[in-house]
């Protein structure tokens, strides 16, 4: 569903609400049943344990091994050559898990500036009584 491109009363009716907001019926139902409206922490890693997972993935354990088997034959046969090859695997697997860890960094920085943006306290209407005549404002 493409919710830009519905009308407001769509947008309400797909969400079964209204533009009066839920009664407090509802929310209550809702809470229990979908859990607390909270954007969930992440559980953060060490940057080192990142890092050697960048070299340790599947495809860069077949780029070692044939690193390695490229090495024993430079050693069993030398002068084939086979030293640049094993040379060049391990520089493309630095550079590889090098190049994917600094993605993963900035990903993970641009992540917690857009939850720095994200509001903490929401004005929220709910039904009207006597004793409350004004929305009341929930802190996440």
């Amino acid at each position: 569903m493409n919710v830009c491109r519905l009308t407001p009363a769509e947008v309400f009716a797909s969400l079964d609400t209204a533009a009066a907001g839920l009664d407090d019926a509802v929310a209550a139902r809702r809470a229990a049943e979908y859990g607390p409206n909270r954007v969930a922490r992440a559980r953060v890693e060490p940057w080192w344990l990142r890092l050697a997972r960048e070299f340790t993935h599947f495809f860069a354990v077949i780029l070692w091994v044939a690193a390695a088997l490229s090495a024993f034959a430079e050693r069993r046969d030398p002068g084939q050559g086979m030293a640049r090859v094993a040379i060049a695997l391990v520089l493309v697997i630095l550079v590889s898990g090098v190049f994917s860890f600094w993605q993963e960094f900035r990903v993970e920085r641009t992540l917690a500036a857009l939850a720095r943006l994200l509001p903490t306290d929401v004005k929220v209407g709910r039904t009207r009584r006597a004793s409350s005549p004004a929305p009341r404002t929930v802190t996440i």
